[in-house]
């Protein structure tokens, strides 16, 4: 028997810095023949009953976050990705969706965007777009619940994510 899937609590960029991200995102994905996903960053999961978001989105709203570095590793979730600043706000939410019933992360914190899973064919990146991404700061807008596998592994299991709901702050 398969684990249940989860509720991941992402917190995404506002309409405009989505769209910078994206772009880079999509260009990654389309090299790759994977899946586009939404740039985020994910605060933790929980399984169980979803609790009142309120105090999370209290803590997130008006969340602005300097990108600090391009990173890359092998694990297929971190492949290429901009880490950005520990900021307070972050660490609280997180640390609220950590202590409800439930609630976990498969690793430390470590804020960042995703800009590929699995590493992107040679000479796929756009370099330059990469790196103008940290030229800006990312403001946040939204917070959303999305439903993905316990582990995820796989192109197959990032285009069965799917996100239930919206919460603007």
């Amino acid at each position: 028997m398969s684990p249940s899937p989860r509720l991941s609590y992402w917190v995404v960029p506002c309409a405009e810095d989505t769209a910078r991200y994206f772009d880079v995102i999509a260009r990654l994905a389309k090299a790759r023949n994977a899946p586009v996903f939404a740039p985020h960053v994910s605060l933790a999961s929980i399984e169980g009953e979803q609790p009142d978001l309120s105090p999370c989105l209290e803590l997130l709203c008006g969340l602005e976050v300097q990108p600090l570095e391009i990173g890359m590793t092998d694990a297929f979730t971190m492949s290429l990705f901009v880490r950005v600043e520990r900021h307070p706000a972050l660490l609280k939410a997180c640390d609220f969706m950590l202590n409800q019933p439930g609630g976990k992360t498969s690793r430390d914190f470590d804020p960042h965007l995703s800009l590929c899973y699995g590493a992107p064919p040679e000479g796929a990146a756009d370099w330059d777009a990469v790196r103008a991404l940290l030229d800006q700061p990312v403001r946040f807008n939204a917070l959303h619940a999305v439903q993905i596998p316990p582990i995820v592994e796989t192109d197959e299991d990032v285009r069965s994510w799917n996100a239930l709901q919206t919460f603007s702050f």
